[in-house]
């Protein structure tokens, strides 16, 4: 990861609708999946604390 800064780089987990890892909430884990692939910045509403 040379040449990121910290302040460029988004952690995240995939969305779920129960807070469990066994139920993603494919819509917007579909939605996360695709930006990523597109290599475009991942909005908000799919950033997971």
């Amino acid at each position: 990861m040379r040449g990121i800064s910290s302040g460029e780089v988004v952690t995240t987990t995939v969305p779920v609708t129960d807070g469990t890892a066994k139920s993603w909430d494919k819509k917007k884990a579909i939605e996360l999946f695709e930006t990523v692939n597109a290599d475009q910045p991942v909005p908000e509403d799919l950033i997971v604390d």
